[in-house]
């Protein structure tokens, strides 16, 4: 290292003690032991400066360099130093324009014991205040995305054999819910009661009537083309008799229809949108089947 790049390195030690040591940031900034090597050389620096620049002060470096003083004088009170064992000194400037060390008192700065004890006790505070942190706001993103965006599900039974099966697990879109409406065909989840939940097919819409006769759908008076029944309806149930459905309301089925509790029975009826969670379209288990759903 030539003398201009030592003396370059020997300011800019004393800058990252200023700012790292004194902020608490770091208690140890780097090569902070090398201060009798660098302070010498940053003080004949600021003293060769003044005199060239022929000016009467240089704030920065006379800040950067007072502290550095009251670190070095602490660090080796008994050791022969720049600094006295009892007071520490500021940057003055002679009447020649030169940088010079004067005594201005006591300082108190901790021990390295101290520090180090006292920044121990700090990190373990802030890691704990991240911890904490980033519970609550993985909380808060878990509870609105399964509010406001999707959540996931496992089949329960064999109503809706054919396009699902007892044991798949889905995942629920409910977002397309909350800025549009269900759609024929769907595949929906609703509470049937406070612990259980169905998941059905939307056969019937809003202001639709609809009737169920020989094993066929028919909306509005014509048949419903449809392929997702495993077989003929034995069982109309409510729809046997024609009838609206109400605003708001859907007619679902399982596809497994004689094998499934659905709005044939005065149990479950039509479903008002409010009660439905969201849309079935993803199966992530079994992966044998893994994909989306129809």
């Amino acid at each position: 290292m030539n003398k201009e790049e030592e003396i370059e390195d020997s300011l800019r030690f004393c800058k990252e003690i200023q700012i790292y040591y004194k902020s608490g940031l770091f208690d140890n900034p780097q090569n902070v032991f090398d201060w009798e090597r660098y302070i010498p050389l940053a003080y004949e620096e600021v003293q060769k400066r003044h005199q060239e620049e022929n000016v009467h002060q240089n704030k920065e470096l006379e800040e950067v360099l007072q502290y550095t003083a009251q670190l070095a004088e602490t660090r080796n009170e008994n050791e022969k130093s720049l600094c006295a064992t009892d007071s520490h000194f500021s940057v003055g400037i002679s009447g020649d324009g030169a940088a010079v060390l004067e005594p201005t008192g006591q300082i108190d700065i901790p021990t390295q014991e101290e520090e180090e004890e006292g920044s121990f006790f700090k990190i373990v505070f802030w890691r704990f205040v991240e911890v904490v942190v980033c519970i609550v706001c993985a909380f808060f993103i878990s509870a609105g995305f399964n509010k406001f965006i999707g959540t996931h599900t496992m089949v329960e039974g064999t109503s809706m054999e054919g396009a699902l099966h007892n044991g798949d697990y889905l995942l629920v879109d409910k977002l397309s819910y909350n800025l549009g409406k269900p759609k024929r065909f769907d595949i929906i989840i609703f509470p049937y009661n406070e612990e259980t939940y169905y998941i059905k097919r939307i056969i019937g819409m809003p202001g639709e009537t609809i009737r169920i006769a020989e094993g066929k759908i028919y909306i509005n008076g014509v048949e419903l083309l449809e392929s997702y029944g495993a077989e003929p309806m034995l069982d109309g149930g409510l729809a046997t008799e024609e009838f609206t459905i109400g605003p708001e309301e859907y007619f679902v089925l399982g596809d497994n229809r004689n094998h499934s509790t659905d709005s044939r029975s005065e149990n479950v009826g039509t479903i008002k949108e409010e009660k439905i969670v969201g849309k079935a379209f993803f199966r992530f288990y079994p992966f044998d089947n893994f994909g989306g759903v129809e």
